[in-house]
């Protein structure tokens, strides 16, 4: 409990997952209600999820060609960027697409996390701070929807693209912090 690198990357694990479930939970309430989408809305989602699976598996030669540093932070500021779009930008079509690619990017990022930690930790502490990080992160997915929903129940739904963009950008400067390399801390 009392590393560093643990922590960091347990605070990353929490907003990260709680962003992942937050776009794939209230992307459609936000597009129904501020895009004017219809009934079949519901299909951003799954494009959101898709992009998820799909990105863990696609993007593996990319991660290896770029290294995981530098590829997680070009995913980081790809989907702030993308993020923005959905945000100022009032086409649905558009706004499917963004989703999509959104969790095109975030797919490979939570398995590139463990790969990372798994490299600077001894393995005697590994099987601890792994279940640690992912156990946190875990209840990310329960806290940031809930954050949301009380948020836009004071501010609207409008308040989920300002939300979700902040909260990516605490991710790039959690990601920031957390010790590099490829040496095991012992």
């Amino acid at each position: 409990m009392g590393i560093k690198v643990v922590q960091l990357c347990a605070i990353w694990a929490l907003v990260y997952v709680g962003v992942e479930f937050t776009i794939g939970g209230w992307i459609v309430t936000y597009i129904q209600n501020e895009r004017g989408g219809g009934e079949t809305t519901g299909y951003i989602s799954t494009g959101f999820f898709a992009g998820l699976a799909l990105g863990r598996v696609l993007l593996l030669r990319v991660n290896r060609w770029l290294g995981e540093t530098r590829a997680m932070f070009l995913y980081l500021f790809g989907v702030v960027a993308l993020q923005v779009t959905v945000w100022f930008v009032p086409s649905l079509i558009e706004n499917a697409v963004a989703v999509a690619a959104i969790g095109l990017l975030l797919g490979p990022m939570y398995p590139m996390l463990m790969s990372h930690i798994t490299a600077v930790l001894p393995r005697w502490i590994l099987s601890g701070s792994l279940a640690w990080v992912s156990g946190v992160g875990t209840a990310g997915s329960a806290a940031l929807p809930f954050l949301t929903g009380l948020i836009s129940s004071k501010y609207g739904i409008r308040s989920l693209q300002p939300f979700l963009i902040s909260m990516m950008g605490l991710l790039i400067g959690v990601w920031t912090v957390v010790p590099k390399g490829h040496t095991r801390l012992e």
